[in-house]
């Protein structure tokens, strides 16, 4: 197949499914130089076939991925090796990225702090003014969703582009699960089954390793049934990460791991109250809470709702995104307002 109007109309939620052995040639009058591609859901490696040599793609399973050509070129052929739901092609003719373009770097190695948002908009209402602090001092942020959206689109979509807003640039792991609408803890963990969250996170612990993670209030912030389970069972795994005994499949791939700091949104143990109004030089002066309200913009689907980046409401006291409580340490209790304290 060729590069048809709807692999170029803009529009993140229309797809073509390619498949084993399928082709997509792209031709252009003006050279390419690069390609940036959107899939509806992570698709199955490809290659890049052009005359100036062939380049590798999908190996990490971006929704949003960016490739540049060994040379540019006025023909390509996208070949597929298996189930490749392809939303968008937009063609460049530099190499240089543009501005609005996201070059994801692999999830990280070794995480300082491990995120671990329910949904695609938790990241930024509860965890975005944190986020953004953390990505100002340097510190390498790792998120992990518990849900993964992908039969509510472009909700996966919006959550890329709100995560490059807040400055994160490792990939996010996507959760396996999908987004059960449960108003109870009950329901939740009848739905997710509680074993299988805390297996995940524990897998997630043991992988990246993180100095700090940070979850959910326990009263899932509006009661939300998945947001309280999601901040219960972290409690278990991460003392079930660093016990060889559990889960021994992802003990042998990645060890064990004990994590030194484990905060919960709004806990009243050791709370802290991290100051987001201070101008934040790497976001060119905005402060983390600016950040977040602005990453939230990107949550397009989700703005005919009331949920917002909140410091201080009425209508939704447990929201303010300032408050955490630390309420497992390894390295004793905090003493000021930073989650990095006695981790130098």
């Amino acid at each position: 197949g060729g590069y048809t109007p709807i692999l170029r109309d803009g529009d993140r939620t229309s797809r073509i499914d390619y498949r084993t052995g399928n082709t997509l040639r792209i031709s252009s009058e003006t050279p390419i130089a690069a390609l940036y591609l959107y899939w509806y859901t992570p698709c199955e490696a490809f290659t890049v076939h052009t005359a100036a040599g062939d380049l590798p793609g999908g190996e990490y399973g971006f929704l949003h991925e960016y490739l540049a050509l060994p040379e540019a070129v006025t023909e390509l052929d996208i070949e597929f090796s298996g189930l490749s739901p392809l939303c968008e092609v937009r063609l460049f003719t530099t190499g240089a990225a543009p501005a609005d373009v996201q070059v994801w770097q692999p999830p990280c190695e070794q995480a300082d702090v491990l995120l671990f948002p329910s949904h695609a908009d938790d990241d930024v209402i509860f965890f975005g003014a944190l986020a953004a602090q953390c990505v100002d001092r340097g510190l390498a942020v790792q998120v992990a969703y518990l849900v993964n959206h992908y039969d509510w689109q472009p909700r996966p979509q919006e959550l890329l582009d709100a995560l490059w807003t807040m400055g994160i640039r490792n990939y996010p792991v996507i959760g396996p699960f999908p987004d059960y609408y449960v108003l109870s803890l009950e329901a939740a963990q009848q739905s997710f089954g509680e074993e299988n969250v805390i297996a995940y996170q524990v897998g997630l612990l043991r992988r990246f390793k993180p100095l700090v993670a940070v979850g959910h209030d326990r009263e899932g912030e509006y009661g939300h049934g998945a947001h309280r389970l999601n901040a219960l069972a972290l409690e278990q795994a991460v003392v079930y990460a660093a016990d060889v005994s559990y889960d021994a499949e992802s003990a042998a791939q990645y060890g064990v791991w004990d994590t030194p700091k484990l905060y919960l949104h709004f806990a009243d143990e050791n709370p802290i109250f991290l100051d987001v109004e201070t101008p934040l030089e790497s976001f060119g002066g905005k402060t983390a809470f600016e950040v977040a309200s602005e990453a939230m913009l990107c949550h397009e689907s989700q703005l005919q709702y009331a949920h917002r980046p909140t410091l201080a409401s009425e209508e939704f006291p447990r929201y303010d995104c300032r408050r955490f409580g630390l309420v497992r340490s390894l390295v004793g209790a905090d003493t000021g307002n930073d989650i990095m304290e006695h981790l130098s």
